[in-house]
């Protein structure tokens, strides 16, 4: 197979095979894992969930080496929806909370995903085995698996209590991560815009703020869609 047939690019078959094999790897996970004792399943969701934050370091490593990307650390820093989904993994299995492991397999899941259907161009047609693709790939598709085990390996159990605590939850992440972009395109980096609450730059976002806009606050336009999405991965 020729280098150019290794690229991976949305939908192209690169892209779904490595897609697809994360779901193959929840599902194993499921009947391996899934069948050992309750606090052996924690133990090992809980290395996971580690590794998967030293991997997001080194991806972020990498990509500062990377003299094709126009890295900056003020644009990197732990605040983008994936990386929070990541914290608050670890911060599951350390403190067994339903709440954030709710937040993880319902939201993190589908922020994973849209980092698989969405990528930013410098993630578009490169090659599989270069560091850039194995980060941010590597890196968003360990996440989808650590979040739709906390379901499938039976550490989660969803409920509607926990529905409202997740929401009120995204309510305090986004404040919190808005009122940070406020503070550093105020003092240290004008162009701060984590999780989009300063401007949206797709176009489902655009289109949500053309309904609402207001920094920050279109972004809870999706609240209800996080509610739905609950219910039919819950189900």
């Amino acid at each position: 197979m020729s280098k150019q047939k290794l690229n991976i690019s949305v939908f192209n078959k690169v892209w779904w095979t490595i897609l697809s094999l994360q779901f193959v790897i929840v599902i194993i996970l499921k009947f391996t894992i899934g069948t050992q004792p309750i606090d052996k399943i924690m133990h090992f969701m809980k290395g996971f969930s580690i590794f998967n934050l030293i991997y997001l370091f080194i991806y972020k490593f990498t990509m500062s080496k990377d003299d094709n990307f126009d890295f900056n650390i003020w644009n990197e820093l732990p605040l983008y929806l994936c990386n929070i989904g990541s914290i608050l993994a670890f911060c599951a299995t350390k403190y067994n909370n339903q709440t954030f492991m709710g937040f993880c397999y319902c939201v993190g899941t589908v922020g994973a995903l849209m980092a698989y259907l969405m990528p930013e161009e410098n993630f578009v047609d490169i090659p599989l085995f270069s560091c850039r693709a194995l980060g941010f790939y590597g890196y968003h598709g360990l996440l989808i698996i650590i979040n739709l085990s906390f379901k499938t390996l039976g550490l989660f159990n969803p409920n509607f209590h926990i529905l409202k605590e997740i929401i009120i939850l995204c309510i305090i992440i986004v404040l919190l991560v808005h009122t940070i972009n406020i503070l550093l395109r105020r003092n240290i980096y004008p162009e701060a815009n984590y999780m989009f609450t300063v401007e949206p730059t797709n176009s489902v976002l655009e289109k949500i703020y053309k309904i609402c806009p207001v920094k920050c606050i279109y972004l809870y336009l999706l609240l209800p869609l996080v509610a739905l999405l609950y219910l039919l991965m819950c189900l």
